[in-house]
């Protein structure tokens, strides 16, 4: 097992578009990879749903020796895994304050 996998989410992990990450990550070789390494940049919101998917995505991947990390988290992103202890387990890399021109409200 050493393979990486990257992975950029282009949806807010929200509800039921939490569930297109088990979906979009289904087709890829998870059982193979010692690391899932998810950009964020593109997710401006993040709720329980989301949560729990990442949770779970950290779950399988724990399961077969692998991790999961996040990378790029947006500042709202960033504030709820701050909130929730998970920005320390997942976030090794620096994160970026820098907002894009086309960032939605979040409504989460």
């Amino acid at each position: 097992m050493t393979s990486q996998i990257n992975y950029t989410p282009r949806y807010d992990l929200t509800g039921t578009d939490a569930l297109r990450l088990a979906d979009d990550l289904a087709v890829m070789p998870l059982d193979d990879a010692s690391e899932v390494i998810l950009h964020m940049e593109n997710v401006w919101a993040l709720d329980a749903s989301g949560v729990a998917m990442l949770v779970r995505v950290h779950g399988k991947l724990a399961a077969v020796g692998g991790r999961l990390e996040l990378r790029a988290g947006t500042p709202p992103v960033l504030a709820i895994l701050t909130a929730t202890g998970l920005k320390r387990l997942w976030m090794r890399a620096p994160t970026t304050d820098k907002v894009p021109g086309d960032a939605k409200p979040i409504l989460a």
